[in-house]
């Protein structure tokens, strides 16, 4: 064999011997290369993702043997099997930084508030289970939630997969395509993360929109705006947008950025986010921005979401009864950097559906939402005053949003001003029916789609108490009755159709400023059914 070989070795000459080392050294650096390129472009293989294998193994021990805090906060842990949910949550947050600062919330505060959660027995679902609950398909346990993120940012991912893994809890990443799938941010997630992230089977990815994030000329002045608020200043012709064109650039965005993430990723992107929770108001210069935007976005998604708002009261969301639009429009509660775990818990307790009967002594706060005015808890009374030089106030009961048929009735203290308004069938500022006592006359109100109306009224020759009464307010079917006292005082069986459920509360007010006071010392809502007499 030795001679066999001489041959071949005295033909490689010096000249050869350097091109195949230059070639080994050449494929040696190629895949060194190609590794780093891969180990750079795959989180599973970097420092970074090791770091969370290290975080997760601290925090699952963390949350069986320590977090005192959380402990305390979530109380003793049930033993009672949950109830079917009647009302979901979604929790909003934005970056989870070692610091706070703005709308970011702290990583000791989001651990701790993940652990307290998860102690007290709430659970995540999912978007797929959520918008399953919110069609009256399926209802998960009570003390269900959506865990959100927005933006795609890469701090709201690499502090917070640790804790889901840990507790086995899932999110979901709303993504603005525009800055996401840039491979090169190191503020974004890349389309390769995002990937990853959806393979964890922790989390879900959809869509925050594309161009909609920054500000934009909306007149010749130079004033910015929203991207969907306004019609946006073309400065080549020198004019506003058409109304056509608005549309057409709002369409765009939402479909261009569902279908960057559904190619990229290879998944189903069902959810949209409202930037900045803007849906087409405050406009600058198009009244008619928000019907287009929502509609538009109906047409394309499942689900939008959009950070709770004045005239959306209630922070949880519901089984409408079919009403596409309310399945479709989710609201969100944002947690803000302050709030600590006690906070947070109360919040969503107190926005759980109630059950009736349902009796508040108003020693403690079970949810009450200041709507108008100034709202305090004082000596085991519910206290509403107009804010300075203002006229009125109010108040609504969270968690009374499905009731349907019932009597919700106040216990009233002390009334100064000259009018007590009880809400019956309350779905949010545009639709609701009221009793509206004042001192000489009672009227029974509905507000529809917007359009406030009288539907009955009747003069009393007596005024109204100063303190020690009773009002009420009875809704059954299309039946309204308004109770002094035990008294039916004014009645109609015509409440429009469409306000069949709804929850409750309560209103002062007087034509003078700073004239209207009301103190509660209790209030109580019993159910009532269509096929029993009214309660007395």
């Amino acid at each position: 064999m030795g001679n066999a070989l001489t041959p071949m070795l005295r033909t490689h000459t010096p000249t050869t011997s350097k091109i195949v080392f230059f070639g080994i050294i050449m494929m040696v650096a190629a895949g060194l290369i190609a590794g780093v390129s891969f180990a750079r472009d795959n989180p599973y293989l970097s420092f970074r993702y090791a770091g969370i294998w290290a975080d997760t193994i601290r925090y699952a021990i963390e949350y069986r043997f320590g977090g005192e805090a959380s402990r305390a906060a979530a109380g003793a842990i049930s033993t009672t099997p949950p109830r079917p949910a009647e009302s979901i949550p979604v929790l909003l947050y934005h970056g989870v930084v070692a610091a706070p600062g703005g709308i970011n919330v702290p990583n000791q505060h989001f651990k701790e508030q993940m652990f307290a959660l998860k102690r007290a027995g709430w659970e995540t679902v999912t978007l797929a289970e959520l918008y399953a609950f919110l069609r009256g398909e399926k209802k998960p346990p009570e003390k269900s939630f959506v865990l959100t993120f927005d933006d795609g940012r890469k701090d709201s991912y690499y502090p917070v997969d640790p804790v889901l893994k840990a507790l086995d809890y899932r999110a979901v990443m709303f993504a603005i395509t525009k800055f996401s799938l840039n491979q090169n941010s190191k503020y974004y997630l890349s389309g390769e993360e995002l990937k990853q992230m959806i393979q964890s089977g922790r989390w879900e990815v959809h869509s925050h929109g594309n161009n909609a994030h920054e500000f934009y000329p909306v007149d010749d002045a130079g004033n910015m705006g929203h991207f969907f608020s306004n019609k946006l200043w073309l400065a080549g012709p020198g004019r506003l947008e058409t109304n056509d064109e608005f549309m057409n650039r709002v369409l765009e965005d939402l479909l261009s950025s569902k279908r960057n993430l559904e190619d990229t990723l290879g998944t189903r992107v069902t959810g949209f986010a409202f930037p900045f929770g803007n849906f087409g108001e405050p406009t600058f210069n198009h009244p008619e921005a928000r019907d287009i935007v929502l509609g538009s976005a109906l047409s394309i998604y499942a689900m939008a979401f959009y950070q709770q708002s004045d005239d959306n009261r209630f922070t949880q969301n519901y089984h409408p009864g079919g009403n596409a639009s309310e399945h479709f429009f989710i609201r969100r509660i944002e947690v803000r950097a302050e709030w600590g775990i006690e906070e947070l818990l109360e919040r969503l307790d107190a926005g759980l559906a109630k059950p009736l009967p349902f009796t508040d002594t108003l020693d403690r706060d079970t949810g009450w939402i200041r709507t108008w005015g100034v709202l305090e808890h004082r000596g085991g009374m519910l206290a509403l005053h107009p804010t300075a030089n203002d006229t009125g106030s109010a108040a609504l009961l969270d968690g009374t949003r499905a009731w349907r048929d019932y009597q919700f009735t106040a216990v009233v203290d002390r009334l100064a001003g000259g009018n007590i308004y009880l809400w019956g069938r309350f779905k949010n500022d545009d639709n609701f029916v009221a009793c509206n006592f004042s001192q000489q006359v009672a009227h029974v109100e509905q507000k529809y789609l917007g359009d406030l109306r009288v539907i009955r009224g009747v003069e009393r020759a007596a005024s109204l108490p100063e303190r020690n009464f009773e009002v009420a307010i009875r809704v059954r079917g299309r039946s309204v009755e308004c109770l002094l006292n035990g008294e039916v005082i004014v009645a109609t069986p015509f409440l429009e159709r469409a306000l069949d459920s709804g929850g409750v509360g309560i209103k002062g007010w007087d034509a003078r400023p700073d004239a209207s006071q009301l103190v509660l010392r209790e209030v109580r809502a019993i159910p009532l059914s269509p096929a029993t007499a009214a309660a007395p």
